[in-house]
C-alpha cells in the first residue's frame, strides 16, 4: 500500500480536471474541461502561445493528456516547452527565466521512460529507456541541482535500477530541500516508502510520523504509510485507527478500504471479521478492479473458501497489472497456491520456482515446493532433503513462519545437526504462539535428546494447554445445556402464560401431577390447533 507513494514527483500528482488558460492583458480566465482536449496538442498550443499562457499551464494540459492514456500528446508538450525558442520568449515576456518548469518538463519526460522501463521485457530496450530518463535527469540537475524535484527523479531511477542504496540518498536529500522553494511532504514521503519496501517497518513509520507533525495538512496518503507500517508492525488498533482517519479524508480510497479488510481477517472472530472484511474487500474491488493488493488479498480470501478457480483467476488478473518483481513473485506463489490446491502439480511447480526467482525474500514459494517434493514420496530420501532445503530457506527469510517450522521439525527430528541449527527458531516460535499445543509438542520432541529438562517442561506445558482446553470445552458443554434448559423454562412458562390468559386448566394443557404416562390432554391439540384433530 505504501508503494504509491515512492512517486513523489510533480507527475505523481493527480491530473486536474479542468485546466485554466489565463487571458492576455486581462484578468479573465479560459477554462479547459480536460475530457474536451482536442486529439492534436498543436492546437492546443496554438492557443497557448497566443495567450502567453504561463509554462505551467503548458504542464498542466500535458499531465491531462497522459491522465487520459495519451502520452505522445505528453511528450510533445514537454518537449515543445523546452526548445530554447519558447524558453526565450517566456523569459522575454514575463521577464524571468522558467527554470522550475523546465525541469517540470525534464522531470516528467523522464518519468514516462522510466514508467516505461518497468513494463518492458527487452532488456536492452529496458537500459536505452533508463539511459534516456539518465540523461534527461541530468539536465535537470544541471539547471538547479537544489531543486527536490531533480532529485526525487533521480532517486526513482535508482529504485528502477534497482540500486537502493542510491535512492536511499537520493530522497534523503530530496526531503531537505523544496519543490520550487516551497517545502512539502514529498521527500518524506519517498524515503519512508523506500524504507518499507526494504522491510524497515520502525524506521519508516518514525519518517511517516515526522513527516505529519511537519506537514499537518499533507495528504491522506501519508496516513496509508503510517496504517501500512503498523500493520506489519502488528498494531493492529493504529493501523485501524490511521486507516478510518483516511476514509475521513478520502471516502474513496481503496488502499484505505484494503487495509481494515485485512484487519478485520485478522479478527479473533473468525467468523465475523471474515464476513466484515469481505465487505470492506468488495467495496475496495468496486473502487478500483485493478489494485493490485486487491485482488492478491481476494485471491488468498478465495483459496480459504476452497474456491481454485476464482483464486487462480484473481491472482492472474493481480499479475497482469503489477509493475515490480516483488508484486509479480507474490501473484505467481498465490496462482501456484490455487493450482496446487486443484491438483495441478507440475504448473505450481513452475510457478513456485519462478517466484522464488523474482523474490528470495518472499517465503511462500519455498514452501510450495517442500510440499511439492514431499508429495513425490516421502520415502524418498532426496524429496526429503530438497523439502528440507526450501523449508530451510522459508524460515530464514520468515522465522516465525510457522506452517514451515511444523513441516520441517516433523522432518529433521532425526538429524541432531539440523535439529541444534534451527531449535532457535523452534524455540521463538513456540513462545509466541503461547497456546499452540502442536508448536509446543513439536519442540518438546525436538529439545528432548539435547535438553531433557527442556523437553519435560516444553511436555508440562501441552499436558496444561490439552487441559485447559478440556475445560473450556466441558465449560461450553455446560453452558449451552444451561442454555437450552432455560430456553425450555421459558418455552414452558411461556405455554403456561398463554393458557392462563385463555382460562384453561394447567392440568389439562401440561398434565397433572398424577398423570403417569405424561401424555397431554386431547385439549392440547385444540388450542394448538384452533379446532379440535381427529385422533388417529
Amino acid at each position: 500500500m505504501a508503494a504509491a507513494t515512492m512517486g513523489g514527483s510533480a507527475m505523481a500528482a493527480p491530473a486536474p480536471s479542468r485546466v485554466y488558460i489565463p487571458v492576455m492583458e486581462s484578468n479573465e480566465v479560459v477554462a479547459v474541461d480536460v475530457d474536451e482536449l482536442p486529439d492534436n496538442p498543436e492546437d492546443l498550443l496554438e492557443i497557448l502561445a497566443a495567450e502567453a499562457a504561463p509554462l505551467g499551464t503548458w504542464f498542466d494540459f500535458a499531465r491531462a493528456y497522459l491522465a487520459r492514456g495519451n502520452a505522445a500528446a505528453f511528450t510533445h508538450i514537454c518537449e515543445e516547452g523546452c526548445r530554447e525558442e519558447v524558453i526565450v520568449e517566456v523569459e522575454r515576456f514575463f521577464g524571468s527565466k522558467p527554470t522550475y518548469e523546465q525541469i517540470q518538463f525534464l522531470c516528467g519526460l523522464a518519468a514516462l521512460q522510466m514508467a516505461r522501463a518497468q513494463e518492458e521485457t527487452d532488456r536492452q530496450v529496458k537500459l536505452d529507456q533508463l539511459g534516456q530518463a539518465q540523461k534527461l535527469l541530468n539536465q535537470a540537475k544541471a539547471l538547479d541541482d537544489k531543486e527536490q524535484l531533480v532529485h526525487l527523479g533521480l532517486g526513482m531511477l535508482h529504485y528502477t535500477k534497482g540500486d537502493t542504496a542510491l535512492a536511499r540518498g537520493e530522497f534523503t536529500r530530496a526531503a531537505a530541500l523544496t519543490n520550487n522553494r516551497c517545502r512539502n511532504v514529498s521527500g518524506h514521503l519517498a524515503l519512508a516508502a523506500l524504507l518499507y519496501h526494504q522491510k524497515e517497518y520502525k524506521e519508516a513509520l518514525q519518517l511517516y510520523r515526522r513527516a505529519l507533525q511537519e506537514h499537518p495538512g499533507c495528504p491522506a496518503e501519508l496516513r496509508l504509510g503510517i496504517g501500512a507500517c503498523c500493520l506489519k508492525l502488528g498494531d493492529l488498533p493504529g493501523a485501524a485507527a490511521a486507516f478510518s482517519r483516511v476514509l475521513q479524508l478520502d471516502p474513496g480510497s481503496a488502499d484505505a478500504h484494503l487495509g481494515l479488510a485485512i484487519i478485520k481477517f485478522n479478527d479473533t472472530n473468525m467468523q465475523q471479521g471474515l464476513a466484515d472484511g469481505l465487505k470492506m474487500l468488495v467495496r475496495a474491488y468496486e473502487l478500483d478492479p485493478h489494485h493490485v493488493g486487491v485482488l492478491n488479498t481476494l485471491s488468498h480470501y478465495c483459496l480459504l473458501r476452497g474456491d481454485h478457480e476464482k483464486a487462480l483467476a484473481t491472482a492472474r488478473a493481480a499479475l497482469s497489472v503489477c509493475e515490480s518483481d516483488a508484486i509479480r513473485a507474490e501473484c505467481l506463489a498465490l496462482s501456484a497456491r490455487a493450482q496446487h490446491a486443484a491438483g495441478d502439480i507440475a504448473e505450481a511447480a513452475r510457478a513456485y520456482q519462478q517466484a522464488a526467482r523474482l523474490d528470495q525474500a518472499l517465503p511462500l514459494p519455498h514452501l510450495g515446493l517442500a510440499q511439492v517434493f514431499l508429495r513425490a514420496g516421502l520415502a524418498d530420501s532426496a524429496a526429503t532433503i530438497n523439502a528440507s532445503s526450501e523449508l530451510e530457506k522459508a524460515i530464514r527469510v520468515a522465522p516465525a513462519f510457522y506452517d514451515a517450522l511444523k513441516i520441517l521439525g516433523q522432518l529433521i527430528a532425526d538429524n541432531p545437526l539440523k535439529v541444534s541449527k534451527t531449535l532457535p527458531a523452534f524455540v521463538d516460535a513456540a513462545a509466541r504462539r503461547e497456546h499452540d499445543a502442536d508448536m509446543w509438542e513439536l519442540l518438546a520432541e525436538l529439545q528432548a535428546p539435547s535438553d531433557p529438562a527442556g523437553a519435560l517442561q516444553a511436555y508440562r506445558r501441552v499436558l496444561k494447554l490439552h487441559e485447559a482446553k478440556e475445560q473450556e470445552a466441558e465449560e461450553a458443554r455446560r453452558a449451552a445445556a444451561a442454555r437450552e434448559a432455560a430456553a425450555r423454562e421459558a418455552k414452558q412458562a411461556k405455554r403456561k402464560a398463554d393458557a392462563d390468559a385463555n382460562g384453561i386448566d394447567n392440568d389439562d394443557l401440561f398434565g397433572s401431577d398424577d398423570d403417569d404416562n405424561g401424555t397431554p390432554a386431547p385439549a392440547a391439540a385444540t388450542v394448538a390447533g384452533g379446532a379440535a384433530a381427529e385422533p388417529s
